[in-house]
């Protein structure tokens, strides 16, 4: 590597501390955090912001929490606002650790099949209906008493089943393919109409 920052230090007529620093985070770009680099070389982040990234992600030595930590951060880093060198520092800390923390968990989910991990994280009924309720409620406004807003959040409920295909779950996209991965993974467990 000193080599490398020896001649990158001639041909840009810099110093070998500064070659040094660019051959890393020309390294960082290339093997460790790709997504966040093709962000970086689109133009969507500063220098400032994958220079911290890589200074905050040096120390992760596990290449799977590596890789998804170089993917959410290629996600969220062009939507977050211009902020201080301290506060982003404390929002990529954020996201590594809570890929630390939930590794352990997360991994058992790897073990499935693509057509059911797709469908499973991509897929959040409790949200859907909390989204659906909420514009219920949101388009009355204000309701005489406790068992009007009652009623109308059973109706609502009541059709939001009736939209979403009901026990077959054909409102969710893929979801057949879902349902014979199940089938084959959990013979005798599911089921079928």
């Amino acid at each position: 590597m000193e080599a490398v920052a020896a001649e990158v230090a001639a041909a840009l007529r810099i110093g070998q501390g500064l070659a040094a620093s660019r051959v890393r985070y020309a390294r960082a770009m290339r093997k460790r955090l790709p997504k966040v680099a093709e962000v970086f070389l689109a133009g969507d982040i500063d220098f400032r912001r994958f220079a911290t990234i890589v200074y905050r992600t040096d120390l992760i030595t596990d290449e799977q929490v590596l890789a998804a930590v170089d993917a959410e951060l290629a996600v969220k880093v062009p939507r977050w606002p211009s902020m201080s060198r301290g506060r982003l520092s404390g929002q990529v800390d954020g996201a590594v650790d809570v890929w630390r923390n939930a590794w352990n968990e997360f991994i058992p989910f790897l073990d499935y099949p693509v057509e059911l991990r797709k469908i499973v994280y991509t897929t959040n009924a409790i949200e859907s209906i909390n989204f659906q309720l909420r514009k219920i409620t949101k388009n009355r406004g204000h309701f005489p008493d406790k068992d009007a807003a009652m009623k109308l959040l059973y109706l609502g409920l009541r059709n939001i089943s009736s939209e979403r295909g009901g026990y077959s779950g054909t409102g969710t996209y893929n979801w057949t393919v879902a349902l014979n991965t199940l089938t084959k993974l959990f013979p005798g467990r599911i089921p079928l109409c």
